[in-house]
C-alpha cells in the first residue's frame, strides 16, 4: 500500500500581532473581555481625558471671554444709567 503525499500548506502565513487583536465577543461580555485585553480600554479611558480636558478650557476660555466682555460693557452701563439720571433730571420719562 502506497502512502499518501501530504500536500504542502499554502494558507497565507499570518502575523501574529494581528491575530490576537480579532476575538470574538461573548453574549453579554465586557469591553474588557471583548476587546481582549486592556489595551482598548486604556485608549478609550485615555479619549475621555483628552475629551474632558477640552471640555474645561473651552469653558474656562469662555468664562474669560464673559469677564472680559463684563469688565468692557460696566462703563457703557454707567453712562446708560448717567444718561438716564440726567434725562429724568430734565423732565423725561421712561416709557
Amino acid at each position: 500500500m502506497q502512502g499518501h503525499a501530504q500536500r504542502p500548506d499554502t494558507r497565507p502565513i499570518e502575523d501574529p500581532a494581528e491575530t490576537s487583536k480579532i476575538t470574538l465577543a461573548k453574549p453579554g461580555a465586557s469591553t474588557h473581555e471583548a476587546t481582549g485585553g486592556r489595551t482598548r480600554v486604556l485608549a478609550e479611558a485615555d479619549h475621555h481625558a483628552k475629551e474632558f480636558h477640552a471640555t474645561r478650557e473651552a469653558i474656562a476660555d469662555l468664562k474669560r471671554r464673559r469677564d472680559i466682555a463684563s469688565a468692557e460693557a460696566r462703563p457703557l452701563n454707567g453712562l446708560r444709567t448717567a444718561c438716564a439720571e440726567h434725562l429724568r433730571g430734565r423732565g423725561w420719562r421712561e416709557t
